[in-house]
């Protein structure tokens, strides 16, 4: 409902009608935020950064897709650090 076909929208069933997309992965900004938020309380914060170092190298397990940012099926450095750069909360760091 934003104005964009599922077909081509980033971000489907998140509201985002001006497609942002600041890192270039084809999925938008309002998907990675929500992607990154683990314990799902609206924000990006240490807690959830902590989580996902902490689950390193592991496959993606089905009830906690939101620590694999890339989508490649396992938790790597790659995908704390990209939820670090999106971090809504100035002290992520772990």
């Amino acid at each position: 409902s934003d104005g964009v076909g599922d077909v081509c929208d980033n971000c489907v069933h998140v509201f985002n009608p001006g497609q942002e997309d600041s890192n270039g992965n084809g999925i938008g900004d309002a998907c990675d935020i929500a992607k990154c938020d683990v314990d799902s309380d609206g924000d990006i914060d240490i807690s959830d950064i902590r989580a996902i170092y902490g689950s390193l190298r592991q496959t993606v397990p089905p009830a906690s897709p939101l620590m694999d940012f890339d989508d490649n099926g396992v938790i790597s450095i790659t995908d704390a650090r990209s939820c670090v750069l999106i971090c809504t909360n100035p002290r992520c760091a772990p």
